[in-house]
């Protein structure tokens, strides 16, 4: 192709209508003549990994119910996990109606500033344990969540929503409460979705475990 023949093919292809200056198309014209790569194809922008402030295994109790009502009705608590729910595209405003189960399940937890993540662990997406998590499910903000309990014999730490200053009623019995800790589903489909319960109880298998873990999302918890 001549350089005539390329200028009459782009031409009136910028806004408007008019032409690309005779510069710009001879530029680009040599290069792909002259088989040089343009900047855009050599650009390479590198992947930058993000390590964690922290990470670790936990047992998760967290039963939430989707943020979306019918007529002022609030949505029924789903009968699965958030790592299923997330697998599965999500929770809709319908399902079985159920208490506040203390039902726990294994996750990796990893700590990004504020934002705590929530992963399956390797065993739960099939791998082989000590294999690098699958991708999260869920996350939380810190910034809006109080820790509520730090039970040093059980290991065990519960936050709830910063702006609910009720007493907690023990895990497993349901509450009513218009302020609940929102935890957002990262769904499979690239999709994301806002749940909502009265807690989140995180227990620890290791004494050193629950402790670091206590110091440093005490810490978040109160900026």
């Amino acid at each position: 192709m001549t350089i005539d023949e390329w200028t009459q093919m782009n031409a009136g292809i910028e806004l408007g209508g008019v032409d690309v200056s005779m510069r710009i198309q001879m530029g680009i014209y040599h290069a792909l003549a002259d088989g040089f790569k343009l900047p855009s194809e050599t650009l390479v922008v590198p992947r930058v990994h993000v390590a964690p402030t922290m990470e670790g295994r936990a047992l998760v109790h967290y039963n939430g119910r989707a943020q979306v009502s019918h007529n002022g009705i609030p949505a029924d608590f789903p009968e699965l996990r958030p790592r299923l729910l997330a697998a599965r595209g999500g929770v809709s405003s319908a399902g079985r109606s159920a208490d506040d189960e203390a039902i726990e399940e294994p996750a990796w937890l990893s700590l990004h500033r504020w934002f705590l993540f929530f992963a399956p662990t390797a065993e739960a997406s099939g791998g082989a344990s000590g294999e690098r998590p699958a991708p999260p499910y869920g996350f939380i903000s810190l910034r809006r969540t109080a820790l509520r309990v730090a039970d040093a014999q059980g290991r065990r730490l519960v936050l709830a929503s910063r702006g609910e200053s009720q007493p907690l009623p023990p895990v497993g019995n349901a509450v009513n409460c218009d302020d609940w800790l929102e935890m957002c589903l990262l769904l499979a489909d690239g999709r994301f979705q806002p749940m909502e319960a009265p807690r989140l109880q995180l227990r620890f298998e290791e004494a050193a475990a629950y402790e670091a873990w206590a110091a440093i999302i005490g810490e978040a918890c109160a900026d």
